[in-house]
């Protein structure tokens, strides 16, 4: 996916809507890199790099952006953290 090749929201927005009424692409006053044939070919291509984006965006992460372990020590006196009630060093901490 190009850098800048989606970066707002609001651009996502007109790209699939685009893709889905390629009529939106007939306003005079709209810019096209290319022509609106090669801009809809792009958009073609780009879509599956789009779509991985809009999920990653919507999930918090960007591609790029690695999941972060979250991680605590647990204390043994705590709850432990697999549901069962029991104390974590009489279950899952004990060994």
């Amino acid at each position: 996916l190009d850098e800048g090749w989606f970066i707002e929201e609001r651009e996502t927005e007109f790209v699939l809507s685009a893709l889905v009424d390629p009529s939106l692409l007939d306003d005079p006053n709209l810019e096209l890199d290319g022509g609106k044939v090669q801009w809809l070919a792009r958009a073609c291509r780009d879509l599956p790099s789009l779509l991985q984006q809009l999920y990653l965006r919507n999930r918090g992460r960007l591609p790029g952006e690695g999941a972060q372990a979250v991680s605590k020590k647990v204390e043994r006196n705590a709850p432990c953290p697999c549901g069962s009630g029991r104390k974590y060093k009489k279950c899952c901490g004990a060994g």
